[in-house]
């Protein structure tokens, strides 16, 4: 019996990571198609281009004609039409095709296994992106149900749904998707992310600060109790362990509040804040190892 439950854990093992993989190379297809779109704008607008990679497709002869009020720059421009309709598929084809038609009964044992770890990883994100996806389908791209997100906070009640690829970082992240640990399956299917530190500088104003993740490790496992997942706008991230000073009291509860407030630092409920600037450099700093990279420890005051 122990034999088969460690053959089963393996294959559940197997299995994330196949819809990983596979929800990766959906975001891979969707920033190149955000490239395309973003080519196609600086062109109508006379704008030098540059050398995104796009795909080569064949000279159409014949195009659909549009008459409209709207000109197609504005349609192509960014957090335009076509622009929202490709973030559009991206949630359909992450949830409706991989989620609900691919992995969800493969993993449904081991999402609702309490001892499983999984209640906060996978299964209140990927609730979040159903009410997202139903939002933009059956209510007209309004807030509705994904205001009452768990951890994808994106939308408030009424508002105009409109998607940017911080939203897609973040939900990456919070499903822990992003870390310098390569993701072996299959013997040839490979999910790494790493920044080529060597040949990239730290911009002097950090970018828009899009994820943070709580992260708690036992004292046994880590030297670290509590550590956060960040990531950028530009798609630079780091793992970052905290260091308590001796006034500040720490809860898991509280820990697992850490949010992003209207300044773009981390806030911890009910008054500490973790400048972004500080944790947008420490991603091209020396890294330690921990249960992943990390990087320097940072002290809470």
């Amino acid at each position: 019996m122990a034999i088969e439950q460690k053959i089963r854990e393996q294959e559940w093992i197997n299995q994330i990571l196949r819809f990983r993989i596979d929800v990766v190379l959906a975001t891979n297809s969707l920033i190149y198609t955000l490239w395309g779109i973003n080519l196609v704008h600086r062109q109508s607008k006379g704008y030098p281009v540059n050398s995104f990679p796009i795909p080569d497709y064949p000279s159409l002869k014949v195009l659909p004609q549009v008459t409209m009020n709207t000109p197609f720059s504005e349609r192509v421009a960014p957090n335009g039409p076509i622009e929202q309709l490709a973030f559009k598929a991206w949630v359909t084809e992450v949830y409706d095709h991989l989620w609900e038609g691919k992995y969800r009964n493969r993993l449904r044992k081991v999402f609702q296994d309490p001892k499983s770890g999984k209640a906060r990883m996978e299964t209140d994100p990927l609730g979040d992106l159903r009410l997202i996806r139903n939002d933009l389908i059956h209510n007209k791209s309004i807030a509705k149900d994904c205001a009452k997100g768990k951890i994808l906070r994106w939308f408030n009640r009424d508002e105009q749904i409109q998607m940017k690829f911080g939203h897609i970082l973040d939900f990456l992240n919070q499903m822990g998707w992003i870390d310098n640990n390569h993701s072996l399956v299959d013997g040839d299917r490979m999910v790494l992310w790493l920044p080529p530190v060597e040949e990239v500088t730290p911009s002097e104003k950090a970018p828009c600060l899009v994820s943070v993740r709580p992260l708690i490790y036992e004292l046994d496992e880590f030297q670290y109790r509590y550590c956060a997942s960040v990531v950028f706008a530009d798609g630079y991230f780091a793992k970052a362990p905290f260091t308590l000073h001796e006034s500040e009291q720490m809860t898991d509860e509280r820990w697992r509040n850490i949010q992003i407030n209207s300044h773009g630092d981390v806030f911890i409920p009910p008054s500490t804040t973790i400048c972004a600037q500080q944790l947008y450099s420490s991603c091209f700093g020396p890294t330690f190892a921990g249960p992943g990279l990390y990087s320097p420890a940072f002290k809470l005051r």
